[in-house]
């Protein structure tokens, strides 16, 4: 059976929203797949499950408009080994911004797929969602769960595909709800929207 493994390359992989879309997509995936949870310490025991898969899945979230730092370590040392293997995995990517505009993430895309180019690998595809932060726990999580669901079906048939999705409201909305999250959430530490507008707050 084909082995496809799904890497998380976000800074908090054990606590993040990669990790719950990663939690989706292994529901749906019907080949064998691994989660793997990237940090500093196990680049060279993650590249070689890489190269020795014939699907890998990047599950990360937007950093400054790139990619998270931890994931940038990975890809250098990826390049580095990568001389020592001949064969390469096909390479999915689920990205992921606290954007509503999914199109925030091009720039990180672009990145990896430059990467992967460069190495010899073949790009799968992607899915790039927008207000990630959010989604999952608004009622339109159906509609991210579904384009998960589409992708599962396209790595099985090692189809190539490009998905994108959003929150269908408006900016002006979204702002206003994460305005009121981020208030709600001071408030249960103690914390006035003042207070939170300062940089003195931690």
């Amino acid at each position: 059976m084909d082995q496809t493994i799904i890497i998380n390359g976000s800074h908090r992989a054990p606590l993040s929203n990669s990790r719950r879309y990663t939690k989706y997509l292994m529901k749906f995936l019907k080949t064998d797949s691994t989660e793997l949870l990237l940090n500093k310490n196990n680049y060279d025991e993650i590249s070689k499950e890489l190269f020795s898969a014939q699907t890998a899945i990047l599950v990360f979230p937007l950093y400054v408009d790139c990619i998270p730092s931890i994931l940038l370590g990975f890809l250098n040392r990826l390049e580095k080994l990568g001389e020592k293997y001949k064969s390469r995995p096909t390479v999915y990517i689920i990205i992921n911004c606290g954007f509503i505009e999914n199109e925030q993430n091009e720039v990180a895309i672009s990145i990896i797929k430059f990467f992967l180019k460069k190495n010899g690998f073949k790009y799968g595809g992607v899915l790039s969602i927008g207000s990630g932060e959010a989604i999952l726990d608004s009622p339109f999580r159906g509609m991210v769960r579904g384009k998960i669901k589409k992708m599962a079906q396209a790595i099985e048939h090692g189809e190539t595909i490009c998905i994108k999705t959003q929150m269908p409201i408006s900016k002006w909305f979204f702002v206003q709800a994460g305005n009121k999250y981020w208030e709600i959430k001071g408030s249960s530490h103690g914390k006035t929207k003042i207070e939170m507008k300062t940089m003195e707050i931690k």
